[in-house]
């Protein structure tokens, strides 16, 4: 459950193949109701860092050979996972690299790029940067700056989505189960909400206002993507 703690994760790396490429940042914030803990390296890929992603997280003058390599600090970051639920934005992609460097997980994971759409269906973007207001946080795809990004987004998106009419929210308890579950949402609604607003109602998915439970089960297939993740499988990368 969300108020039980979970950790945040982000890697940058040196490309978008983890069969290939290399970490060269790994940035992890845990959270609790009580208590917020970081760990972030910079990590010696042993190889070049190509000059897009050096302009795309702002690395220019980072010297990568100075810093560790993943074997030297994989104890360090499989001990700070622990057994916490792990939550990212597009988290397939990170757990893709830290698989392949023998990083494991046992809690189960959450990604706020598959529940974005959900809490904010008229987002123009489920981009990170486009979700975020995070003018005082820094730049993008330093995966420092993401992951208190991703935390807001959390946030956020627990929000929003105890402010879906009462009436949804049910349909997505039922239909999603554990995994809305684990959101915790503090509902702001009331026994009898007002109607939404049309253009809202018809950004929803079809099935949230055109069936009840009973006929959900049928020929209704949940989109795996809504689905968390357990024990280290992933959905896909970037």
């Amino acid at each position: 459950m969300l108020e039980d703690g979970f950790v945040v994760v982000d890697c940058e790396t040196t490309g978008l193949d983890p069969s290939r490429d290399a970490i060269i940042q790994v940035a992890m914030l845990r959270w609790s109701p009580v208590q917020v803990s970081r760990l972030d390296y910079f990590i010696n890929p042993g190889r070049a860092v190509p000059e897009t992603v050096q302009n795309l997280t702002g690395f220019r003058h980072v010297d990568f050979s100075q810093y560790p390599c993943i074997d030297q600090v994989r104890k360090s970051i499989q001990e700070f996972i622990g057994d916490s639920p792990l939550v990212g934005h597009n988290l397939a992609f990170d757990l893709q690299f830290l698989q392949r460097v023998g990083i494991h997980w046992a809690g189960d994971t959450i990604d706020t790029l598959q529940w974005a759409p959900i809490a904010l269906p008229l987002a123009a973007s489920y981009r990170l940067s486009d979700l975020v207001d995070t003018v005082e946080l820094g730049q993008f795809h330093d995966a420092r700056v993401d992951v208190q990004a991703t935390l807001d987004l959390v946030m956020k998106i627990r929000d929003r989505l105890g402010q879906l009419p009462s009436s949804l929210q049910k349909d997505l308890a039922f239909l999603l189960g554990t995994e809305w579950n684990w959101w915790q949402v503090p509902s702001t609604q009331s026994q009898e909400p007002t109607p939404e607003p049309k253009e809202y109602r018809d950004s929803l998915p079809l099935w949230s206002h055109q069936y009840t439970p009973a006929s959900w089960l049928g020929p209704l297939s949940l989109p795996t993507a809504w689905h968390i993740v357990p024990n280290g499988e992933t959905n896909g990368g970037k």
